[in-house]
C-alpha cells in the first residue's frame, strides 16, 4: 500500500496542528487541508452544508459526520492532492476515520498519523490568546507570537479577530468534545500501526525538525 506524503495531524484544540501543518506543507510543497477553514469558508459563503454546520461550530461542538465527510472527500478528490497532503482537523471521530479509511482503501493508499502532545495548561493559554487574520487566515498569539502591528496581520495587513469558538466557555466545550469524540482516534490508529507520537511543546523550529525526521523516513 502506498503511504507516500499523506499525513493526519492529530491533537487537541490549541496543540498547534494548523501552524505546524502549514510549515510542513510549505517544506514538502503539499496542500494543507484544514477542515476547520473549509467548514468556516462554507459557513461564510452561506452554502447549504455551511448553513447546516453553523450552529455546531458556534457552540464548540463537532459538525455531524455526514456533513464533514462529504466536504473532506470532495476536497481529497481535487487535483492538487495527487502528490500527497496533510489533513488538519479531519478525521475528528471514529465515524469520520472509518469513512476516510474506506476511501483510502478503495484508492489503495495508506496514511501516517502524527499525534501532537502539549500540556493542557499551555493549550488553554494558547487558545485564550489566539487571534487570526480575517483575510489570509494567519494565526498569532497575543503572548507568544504577537503581530508586529497590533490588530494587523504581518503577512497581508488584514484585520485580526478572535474566533467565536475561542471564548472561555466554548473552549471548555471543545475540550469535552475532544475527549469524548476525538481522543479515541489515538487507539484507532495505534491498532493500525500508523501512529507516531510527537512532542509538540517547546521551540517551534525544533518541533518542525522532529516532524520532518518522521515524514522523511
Amino acid at each position: 500500500m502506498d503511504y507516500d506524503n499523506r499525513y493526519i495531524f492529530l491533537g487537541p484544540p490549541g496543540s498547534g496542528k494548523g501552524t505546524l501543518a502549514k510549515r510542513i506543507t510549505d517544506r514538502l510543497n503539499l496542500p494543507h487541508i484544514d477542515m476547520g477553514s473549509t467548514i468556516r469558508n462554507a459557513i461564510k459563503s452561506g452554502t447549504a452544508s455551511g448553513l447546516k454546520a453553523k450552529s455546531y461550530v458556534e457552540a464548540g461542538e463537532l459538525v455531524p459526520a455526514e456533513i464533514v465527510i462529504a466536504m473532506a472527500i470532495e476536497r481529497l478528490n481535487q487535483d492538487d492532492t495527487k502528490n500527497g497532503y496533510i489533513l488538519d482537523g479531519f478525521p475528528r471521530s471514529i465515524a469520520q476515520a472509518e469513512a476516510l479509511e474506506k476511501y483510502l482503501t478503495v484508492k489503495k493508499m495508506g496514511i501516517k498519523v502524527l499525534n501532537l502532545h502539549v500540556p493542557v495548561e499551555k493549550i488553554v493559554s494558547r487558545l485564550g490568546n489566539r487571534i487570526l487574520c480575517s483575510k489570509c487566515g494567519a494565526v498569532y498569539n497575543r503572548i507568544t507570537m504577537p503581530p508586529k502591528v497590533e490588530g494587523k496581520c504581518d503577512v497581508c495587513v488584514g484585520d485580526l479577530y478572535v474566533r467565536a469558538d475561542d471564548n472561555p466557555e466554548t473552549i471548555k466545550n471543545r475540550f469535552k468534545t475532544y475527549e469524548d469524540e476525538t481522543a479515541p482516534l489515538i487507539g484507532f490508529y495505534t491498532r493500525r500501526g500508523n501512529l507516531v507520537d510527537i512532542d509538540a511543546d517547546g521551540d517551534i523550529d525544533e518541533i518542525i525538525e522532529n516532524i520532518m525526521s518522521v515524514v522523511s523516513r
